[in-house]
Formats: structure tokens, C-alpha cells, sequence
């Protein structure tokens, strides 16, 4: 099944030295297109001759499909070419052509052309009709003063035009691949002064540098859609950058995952799609699970040491906790509550040089919360009661732990 031109060993000659079956005609190319944009046949619906030659032409069932890909079923039956109408009767001394369709309905028509002398002058013409709402199914040379539609010559008066359509709509099909899928490997895609390549003009592209390594942070602009496989070429680092700015007539990388991306293996690849809408290349990256990014962090214990009332030796233990949020012994509940982690880490870290800090005024404690007095501007103690019985704890360690970055 196929929109076919037939040979001229295989066309009927009329006039002499004119094939009319073996000329291309703009009705065939405007076919072609509407099958790009989803109009065609799908299956069946071939046309044949009647097994008495009559008027008519016989067609198979089968299955249309329009733009929007709605398909209709085509029942097998008669159309009628020659005779009265809907059929046409021949011309006496010259021929036309019949276009025999189906409409988006799955209703079956022949649409009748001019005749024509069939010289250069006068050539016999495929009919003109609205391709969005009929499929074209075969075509029928009408020659002079025939009755029935029947063999000239011992050549056929039918002419395949059957056209299978792109599975989607607006020309953007589904390729049915039987084969293996292979691409050009394209290695001329060096990375620029800018950090820049130029529009892809191959589907596989191995990026290289001058240099072991390079960021990549945009690329030319292409057409909505366009697909690209990146791979770096062989020993080259290339990390493709998230979000950069561009020169003029190139997108920037938005890389799914909002993170820059490091191929510096062989076998590492990505594929971007150009997004003219949004002016970016937005890429891909087969295999990768995104999280949300975290910031690593250490939990430190730190140690109190109370020599009187005040705590003026200050143990500070600067180990790893195995993660988790562990409960230190003998403790209630205490916590440090700092507006700045590193303020507080560094506090800390140097002990206290400007004397001792003093936890409550000096007054009893009595049997609630208490808490101590600042430790600089950005950061402030607070610990729970320790032992509710004592009014002034003179002695022991107290513990509690911190997150900090790591």
C-alpha cells in the first residue's frame, strides 16, 4: 500500500507518446503532506477492478485516520465512476481523471476532474478536493468514449494513492524504527572561549575542549523541540553548567535537579531538548535521582564542667555523635538555642577568655527553669534545671549537644 507512479512500461499511453499514470502531479506531493500532518490511510481500502467490468470500481474495507487521530472505518462497496452521476460519463475524444477518496466519515466518493486533450498544453490533471476531509484512495484514468472501467491495452486504469499518515497530528509522528537506531558520532563541538557551543546540527554529539577539562554553560539556539545527545568526548571532563548567562543567539543549560552536572566518564550522556519558549536548552540526566539538596552537619557534644556557683572550666568535646539526636545521661531536657551556628561554634571552640559566665544572677534557683547569661551578642544558654532540690549546684558535668555544618 502506497502512493504509487507508475512506470511507463507499466502506464496506459494515451495520447500517443503521453504516460498521464507517470507524471508526478501537485495533487501527490499535497497527499504526502497531509499524511505528514496525520491524514491517510491506515490500512485496507485497496481498489480493484469489477470481476465484470462495469461502471464502477470496487474498494476493500479498511481504516482512515484525520489530523486529529480520529479513525473511521471504511465499509467495502462499489464507486461509481462511469454513467450517470454520482458517476461521470467518459468524454469522446479526450480523458480525465477520478479520484476515488473516503471522507473523515468513512463515507467512500469519486471526485471527477477536467478533461484534457493530454498533450503538454492540455495535460490530464489529478482533481483538486480538501485533503483535511477526504483520503485519497486510488485514482482512475478515464480515456476517451469508455463504457466500463476495464483494462486499456492490458494496462491498468488504476493508480494506488493510498498514503499511510503519522501516527500523531501536525507532522510530528511516531517513527516505527524495524531496524537498529544509529547516530552520526560529531566530535567538531568544541567548547568556546565563552563556555559555548553552537547549534547542534547532529542528534549525537560528543563535546570536547582544547584543554583535559571545561564547563559548558549554553548552547546555540535551535528549533522547538530539537533533540540532543551530549557525551563528552574521550579522556575530557566536561561539567555542564545550571543556569548561566548566555551570549546572543544561545540558550543557557537548565538541567533538571537545579545543580551543575560533571560527565567525566565515557560513558556518561545527557539529552537536552531546546526550549524556545522558555530560551533554554533544558537537559536531562538519564538514571539520576534528584533530592532536594541538603547542607552536611556534624553534632557536637559539649561539656560543662561546674567548679562553684559559676562554670569557669569549660570542657569542650569536638566529636562525631553517629547522627540521630542522642539523649546525654542524667539530663532532663536542656538545649542551645544560638541565632548564629558559627558565632556559637567558634565560642566554643576558643573557650571563654573573657572570664567566667556565670549560669543565673547569683540568686537560688529555686525548683523551676533557670536560665544563664548571654554568651556574646548572637548566642544565649539555656539549660533546665538540674537538680530541683539544690538552690546552688556546686559541683558534677553537665552535657548537651549542638548541630553545626559540617
Amino acid at each position: 500500500m502506497a502512493l504509487t507512479l507508475l512506470n511507463k512500461a507499466d502506464g496506459i499511453e494515451w495520447p500517443t507518446g503521453f504516460y498521464p499514470q507517470s507524471q508526478l502531479d501537485r495533487r501527490h506531493v499535497d497527499i504526502w503532506i497531509a499524511a505528514l500532518g496525520g491524514y491517510g490511510v491506515v490500512s485496507g481500502c485497496a481498489v480493484t477492478l469489477t470481476g465484470t467490468p462495469d461502471e464502477y470500481v470496487q474498494v476493500a474495507d479498511g481504516v482512515v485516520r484525520r489530523g486529529d487521530l480520529q479513525t473511521t472505518t471504511v465499509s467495502a462497496g462499489a464507486v461509481k465512476v462511469l454513467g450517470t452521476a454520482p458517476g461521470q460519463a467518459a468524454h469522446a475524444t479526450k480523458s480525465r481523471c477520478t479520484m476515488i477518496v473516503a471522507d473523515v466519515g468513512g463515507a467512500k466518493s469519486a471526485i471527477h476532474g477536467a478533461d484534457a486533450d493530454g498533450t503538454l498544453t492540455d495535460p490530464v490533471l489529478v482533481p483538486d478536493y480538501d485533503e483535511t476531509t477526504y483520503m485519497a484512495i486510488a485514482l482512475v484514468l478515464v480515456t476517451p468514449a469508455v463504457t466500463t472501467v476495464n483494462l486499456v491495452g492490458g494496462k491498468t486504469p488504476l493508480q494506488d494513492m493510498r498514503c499511510v499518515p503519522n501516527h500523531v497530528a501536525g507532522g510530528s509522528g511516531v517513527a516505527k524504527i524495524n531496524d537498529a537506531l544509529q547516530f552520526r558520532k560529531v566530535t567538531s563541538a568544541v567548547i568556546d572561549g565563552n563556555d559555548e557551543i553552537n547549534v547542534p546540527l547532529s542528534t549525537m554529539l560528543y563535546v570536547t575542549c582544547t584543554t583535559g577539562a571545561d564547563i559548558l554553560k549554553s548552547i546555540g539556539i535551535g528549533y522547538e523541540g530539537q533533540v540532543v545527545i551530549l557525551a563528552p568526548n574521550t579522556a575530557k571532563d566536561i561539567t555542564l553548567q545550571h543556569g548561566g548567562s548566555p551570549s546572543a543567539g544561545h540558550y543557557a543549560l537548565k538541567i533538571a535537579g537545579e545543580q551543575n552536572y560533571l560527565m567525566d566518564q565515557d560513558h556518561d550522556m545527557v539529552w537536552a531538548k531546546c526550549n524556545v519558549s522558555n530560551q533554554s536548552w533544558d537537559v536531562m540526566i538519564p538514571g539520576i535521582i534528584y533530592t532536594i539538596p541538603t547542607v552536611p552537619v556534624r553534632v557536637i557534644k559539649i561539656t560543662l564542667t561546674d567548679d562553684t556557683a559559676s562554670f569557669s572550666n569549660l570542657g569542650f568535646d569536638n566529636s562525631w555523635e553517629g547522627g540521630g539526636t542522642p539523649t546525654p545521661s542524667g539530663i532532663v531536657a536542656s538545649s542551645f538555642t544560638p541565632v548564629v551556628l558559627a558565632h556559637q561554634y567558634e565560642i566554643f571552640r576558643n573557650g571563654v577568655s573573657a572570664g567566667t559566665v556565670t549560669i543565673g544572677a547569683g540568686a537560688s534557683r529555686g525548683t523551676g527553669s533557670w536560665t544563664g547569661s548571654a554568651l556574646g551578642t548572637d548566642v544565649k544558654l539555656d539549660i533546665d534545671r538540674i537538680d530541683a532540690n539544690t538552690t546552688d549546684h556546686t559541683g558534677g558535668v553537665i552535657q548537651f549537644y549542638i548541630v553545626v555544618p559540617a
